[in-house]
């Protein structure tokens, strides 16, 4: 092992800044309400987990990839977070009334993102919304599990993929391609 292969392995705990280890730690106590010897210490055991994952992390996951602008990561997470709500009333809906609208399938479909980091906040966001759940990502291609034809065509409008691809990018991305489902590799 290199000197700086075992800096780096070290110092694992080093890499996450002070502020995000006191918030995360913070956030713990607030959910655990427990202010007992085990459950402080079930917290800090859990953030230095977190932290050693992050240590673990490449710095930039693509070489010559786009960085999310910061500024727009805010207002993504509040649009996300009203479409979720959306979505919870209108699945919700179709809940009490199934006979109307609940008809689930996959769905597979090619989405252009800047980088990699995008196309999973992407498939992450789909999963987020109620009534859509990713079930496999491979490169740019998509299966999503949708539970109505209305999940499954908010899906494919290209509303959500543009949101996320101007995280990182202006540069328009055009609507998701589909294709059918058997083309994904498991299920061939």
């Amino acid at each position: 092992m290199t000197d700086g292969a075992r800096i780096s392995s070290a110092s694992w705990w080093r890499q996450m800044p002070v502020a995000a280890w006191l918030f995360l730690f913070g956030v713990w106590v607030l959910l655990s309400g427990k202010f007992d010897a085990f459950h402080l210490g079930t917290g800090l055991a859990a953030v230095a987990f977190v932290a050693w994952l992050h240590g673990r992390l490449p710095a930039t996951p693509e070489p010559g990839a786009p960085g999310l602008r910061s500024l727009r990561v805010p207002f993504f997470g509040l649009w996300l977070f009203w479409q979720m709500i959306q979505s919870a009333v209108y699945v919700g809906r179709v809940i009490l009334n199934p006979g109307r609208h609940l008809d689930p399938h996959l769905i597979a479909f090619r989405s252009k993102q800047p980088s990699l980091l995008s196309h999973v906040i992407f498939a992450n966001s789909i999963s987020l919304t109620p009534g859509t759940l990713t079930a496999e990502l491979e490169g740019d291609r998509y299966l999503v599990h949708a539970l109505t034809p209305r999940t499954a065509a908010d899906t494919l409008s290209g509303h959500m993929a543009a949101r996320v691809a101007r995280l990182s990018s202006d540069e328009p991305i055009g609507l998701p391609e589909s294709f059918p489902p058997e083309e994904m590799s498991h299920l061939s």
